[in-house]
This record gives C-alpha cells, structure tokens and sequence, in this order.
C-alpha cells in the first residue's frame, strides 16, 4: 500500500484503524503494533507525532515507543567509529529488543508507535562492514543477538510503515534540526549516503518479510505539518 504525504495522513490513520479494528473482531486484546522506519532525516518522529494526534481525537490510548540511543557510547561513536562502531551497534540491538518486549506487553493501550525495527539496524552494521569499521567475521555473533526479538516483533507488529523521502531533502532536514553531533557525523559523510542506498534496498525486501502489512509513507512533499518545531523558521 502507498499513501503521500499532506492529507494522507488521514489514510495512514484509517489503514491503522483498519487493522486495529480487525484484530479486535478476531478477539485480540493486545495492543495495535505499527513500526515507522524511515533514513535519517525522513521525518519519522514527526509524523509518528501526528498520526498519534489523529488516533487520540478518535478515542484511542495510544502508547508510543520512540527510538533511544546509549547517549554515551553514540558519543564516542561518532569520534571513533573504528573503536566503537561494533559496540554500539550492539547496545542499540539490546535497547530495541528490549523497548520490544516490553512494551507489547502492555495492556493500556490501543496502539503502540514505534520508531525504528530492529531489523533496520542490520543496514548500519552492513554499512560499518563495508567502511570498514566492524569486522565483517562477526556477523552470525550479530545475528544471536538479533534473531529472536525480530521475530518475536515482526510477528506481533500490524504495520511496518516506510516514511519515504529523498536523500537531498534528509540531508537537508538533518541541517536544519541541527541535532548534537548529527550534521558532523552525517552530512557530506559518503557513509550517509551509503546508508540512505542500503536502505532503499532493504525497504524493497521487506514485501517477502511483511507481505501487504508494508505501508509506503511518501513524506517527500514535507508540507508543514511534516517539519518538527525545531525547523520552523520564526515568524
């Protein structure tokens, strides 16, 4: 399925919907699970924030689960992604397999947003094998670590929604929001860009994984209610 961005959003909300209203006709008392996974710069929290909105004015509890980073070790990372690119990428697999877990056990919501598939993480680590920064010998100590709480999610999540833009308008997102550490880290860096293809690539494979549970956002357009607050330019 394929919605744009702007009044689209609406669409986003309803296919939510749908598949909440589904789970509940088969007896499913769990919360609705949607997954976001977008580049950097997509705008993802963004527009988990709005269709959150959009689900709380039609009567939903909704849960969100956003994405977190050990702030420490991402710190060092991006001054030495040799020496600690490897450790990284595995606390964020611990961080996201445990936010999983947990929080599709809750029972007072409706639905649960989540920034980020623990998935998607396996386009960083292939990124880091082909810079050169891990080891490309360590990729079944990664799998260990990954396998069983993909599945446990993939399995319990309704929607894996795709928030699609391009590499120019990331780049340029990523300039304006000024995040700590983020333009030194990724902007003019070749290994962005090497990410931003991955991805692409892996977003295209994930049909065989999710079959029609896949939604592609189109977020290109970046109307104003797709910037964070932090962009918008001061009256």
């Amino acid at each position: 399925m394929a919605v744009s961005g702007g009044g689209a959003i609406a669409e986003l909300v309803d296919a939510l919907a749908g598949a909440h209203a589904a789970r509940r006709a088969r007896g499913d008392a769990t919360p609705t699970a949607a997954v976001f996974s977008g580049a950097i710069g997509a705008g993802k929290t963004t527009t988990i924030r709005i269709v959150a909105q959009h689900l709380e004015t039609r009567g939903h509890r909704v849960g969100l689960v956003p994405e977190r980073l050990p702030a420490h070790l991402f710190a060092k990372y991006l001054r030495d992604p040799h020496a600690y690119a490897w450790v990284f990428q595995c606390a964020m697999a611990h961080l996201r397999a445990y936010d999983a877990y947990d929080a599709l056990e809750r029972g007072d919501v409706d639905f649960l947003l989540f920034e980020r598939y623990i998935s998607e993480d396996w386009v960083f680590f292939e990124a880091n094998v082909r810079s050169g920064t891990i080891d490309a010998a360590v990729r079944g100590e990664y799998t260990a670590i990954t396998a069983a709480p993909e599945r446990y999610f993939r399995e319990r999540c309704a929607l894996l929604v795709d928030v699609h833009t391009t590499f120019a308008l990331a780049s340029e997102r990523m300039c304006r929001r000024n995040r700590e550490g983020e333009q030194d880290a990724y902007v003019d860096n070749p290994y962005f860009r090497t990410v931003f293809d991955m991805r692409e690539q892996w977003v295209a494979e994930q049909a065989a994984v999710w079959g029609d549970r896949v939604i592609r956002f189109d977020n290109t357009p970046h109307s104003p209610l797709h910037v964070s607050a932090c962009e918008l330019a001061p009256a």
